[in-house]
């Protein structure tokens, strides 16, 4: 590998790792200034709602739809993975595309394989995480519909951690999604994983962090 393609890659995936530290610390401190932080308060609520009224059939549409995403995303992503890991070690018809639009990058097949290697692997961690998902979805299919006794919180703790780690798994799946964008960039050449990664960040950006709220600010 050129010291100008491990420079590019190297500073793709530190800028990746930068920002999701940064998302985390602020999920963590100012949780409210975040999607994440938002979505896992309304969630809570939402347990709360469900259990406090008996809305057993909302419950039931709404961790379906959770389920049946989970399990879509998660075959698609085992689907790929395990397409791209029997690509990794055939033969490469393509290799002309590859190397005319590689700008800067070196144009070994030993380091073609890599990429294609690296880019199965996420898809499979992917596809572990959504799997993580589903299989709390379901636990909370189950806990939901336990009676909550006043005096006792355990069910409705309980749901909301569980419904919490399947959110997570969810979230975990789709990053990783999100990263095989320039992963697979990065086949065509340092260069373009480069840039996929500033256009990823300014997606995740506006995706992920909400804008300040002024309480002096007069409503429209």
């Amino acid at each position: 590998m050129s010291l100008t393609e491990f420079g590019m890659v190297a500073s793709s995936f530190t800028l990746l790792g930068g920002y999701h530290l940064l998302l985390w610390r602020r999920v963590r401190r100012t949780p409210e200034q975040t999607t994440i932080g938002a979505n896992q308060s309304a969630r809570r609520a939402w347990v709360d709602m469900i259990i406090d009224e008996k809305q057993d059939l909302l419950a039931v549409h709404n961790l379906r739809n959770w389920t049946t995403a989970s399990s879509l995303l998660a075959t698609s992503a085992v689907i790929i993975g395990l397409s791209l890991m029997g690509g990794a070690f055939t033969p490469d018809g393509n290799s002309a595309i590859h190397n005319a639009m590689n700008l800067f990058g070196e144009r070994s097949e030993q380091l073609a394989t890599v990429k294609i290697f690296g880019l199965a692997v996420t898809f499979l961690a992917a596809f572990f995480s959504f799997t993580i998902a589903i299989r709390h979805f379901n636990y909370v299919g189950f806990l939901i519909s336990l009676p909550r006794k006043a005096p006792d919180r355990f069910p409705v703790v309980l749901v909301a951690e569980n419904l919490s780690r399947a959110a997570n798994g969810y979230t975990v799946g789709m990053r990783l999604y999100f990263l095989s964008i320039p992963i697979a960039m990065w086949i065509f050449g340092p260069t373009w994983m480069f840039l996929s990664t500033i256009m990823l960040l300014l997606a995740l950006r506006h995706m992920d962090f909400r804008p300040k709220l002024n309480p002096n600010r007069a409503p429209q």
